[in-house]
């Protein structure tokens, strides 16, 4: 319970889970898309296999406020990999499935 009567008080705003970056469909084939639930904002895409390796860069990508963006990485092998985003504002790493 948030409140002024606990005696232990923290911000009922520090509980939210939502992120900006949502990833689907997930599990996918290479091919998918990043919802932005924020504000528009620009940076970087890298996405990593589980050996550490770049498999997909993508710079300067623009990403608007509450919008899709569609990455095309369909070269990607079945496995599990390592995307990031990272801008100015904040940098968010997701994991997603090639099938």
């Amino acid at each position: 319970h948030c409140g002024p009567n606990n005696l232990f008080t923290f911000s009922c705003s520090n509980l939210s889970t939502s992120r900006p970056l949502l990833l689907y469909p997930n599990p996918n084939r290479g091919d998918f898309q990043i919802l932005n639930n924020s504000h528009s904002t620009n940076g970087d895409i890298l996405i990593y296999n589980l050996s550490g390796q770049v498999q997909y860069q993508a710079n300067r990508v623009g990403l608007e406020a509450f919008s899709l963006h569609q990455i095309n990485a369909g070269h990607l092998s079945k496995g599990l990999y390592i995307i990031i985003f990272r801008s100015l504002d904040f940098s968010q790493t997701m994991k997603f499935i090639v099938e």
